[in-house]
């Protein structure tokens, strides 16, 4: 039996879009869905702009094959955090059923394990419509960020006395 990796499925799978398409197969985003296919997933737009950079690969060029790797059905977007350097990517192909806790302040993204929230989304009917997989994403501020506004306004509040 032979058994393609991943990089191999998805370069093909990118070539036959990048055709349809009209886009060049450039050597940056060939190295973009390399890095992509060697790190662990999700990986943050950051860690992929640092990445890339080492290789010489600028943060547009990271971003546009980010943007085609989307639209490819090759990445999806599971951490849309508010600032985009913070999103997360994962393969398509990756079934998600997550719950992640978005910070509003810093943009950190922390995974949730919850059976109840998980058994309930699976167990919902939805009317002319399958459920594949999912990923529910709560916003608010982290502990951390709690804390510095905490300090900040104890310290705003002593200036006013």
């Amino acid at each position: 039996m032979i058994t393609v990796n991943p990089y191999d499925r998805l370069m093909t799978k990118l070539k036959a879009y990048a055709t349809r398409n009209h886009l060049r197969m450039t050597p940056q985003r060939n190295a973009v869905l390399e890095i992509c296919c060697n790190e662990p997933t999700p990986i943050s737009t950051a860690r992929l702009v640092t990445i890339a950079a080492e290789r010489g690969i600028s943060r547009p060029t990271v971003y546009n094959a980010i943007d085609t790797f989307v639209h490819a059905e090759i990445l999806q977007c599971v951490g849309k955090a508010v600032d985009k350097k913070y999103r997360q990517y994962d393969f398509f192909f990756q079934k998600h059923t997550c719950i992640q806790l978005v910070c509003t302040r810093c943009g950190r993204i922390s995974k949730l394990k919850d059976n109840n929230i998980s058994k309930a989304i699976h167990n919902r009917q939805f009317n002319n419509f399958v459920m594949q997989h999912y990923t529910l994403t709560v916003y608010g501020k982290c502990k951390v960020c709690r804390s510095l506004l905490a300090k900040e306004n104890a310290g705003k509040n002593q200036e006013t006395e």
